[in-house]
């Protein structure tokens, strides 16, 4: 009897582990920050770093990570916005914000929006580099939209 009690316990440590701990969160790899936070789900996810920007109310300084290699997806500014689905386009659309939730809580990145688990979202502005091993390319967004074609560099 003990040893199907040893079995059984054996078992269910082995599958926690495979699921993580059920929660679908990966072990932080080596190359992300302490600072970052996953988000995601049981298919996959990443890991995101946001800093505020100071003196500019509802912009970040952002660096999104893959959940499991730990090499760097994407990084540049970002601005809070509301978000809600416009019906008609078809699209989610992107509204200012009067209020900053603390702490942001992530739900997930796309390459290019990072979602909140508020009907919030934070748009890329600016220029954002998708690091690669060598070199990168980069594009120039505003307030979510993209200004121009990806632009490789060294």
């Amino acid at each position: 009897m003990r040893a199907a009690h040893t079995l059984a316990a054996a078992v269910m440590c082995a599958s926690l582990a495979a699921c993580d701990h059920g929660s679908g969160v990966r072990s932080r790899p080596s190359t992300v920050p302490a600072t970052a936070v996953w988000a995601g789900g049981a298919d996959g996810g990443a890991w995101i770093d946001c800093s505020p920007v100071d003196r500019k109310p509802y912009r970040y300084t952002c660096s999104t990570y893959n959940d499991q290699s730990g090499s760097m997806w994407a990084q540049g500014q970002y601005v809070l916005r509301s978000a809600q689905w416009n019906e008609n386009t078809k699209r989610a659309s992107f509204a200012p914000v009067t209020d900053v939730p603390t702490p942001l809580q992530y739900n997930s990145f796309d390459g290019e929006i990072i979602r909140l688990a508020q009907p919030l979202a934070l748009v890329p502005d600016g220029w954002i580099r998708y690091p690669l091993a060598k070199g990168g390319k980069k594009q120039l967004f505003e307030m979510g939209q993209a200004r121009s074609a990806e632009v490789a560099y060294d």
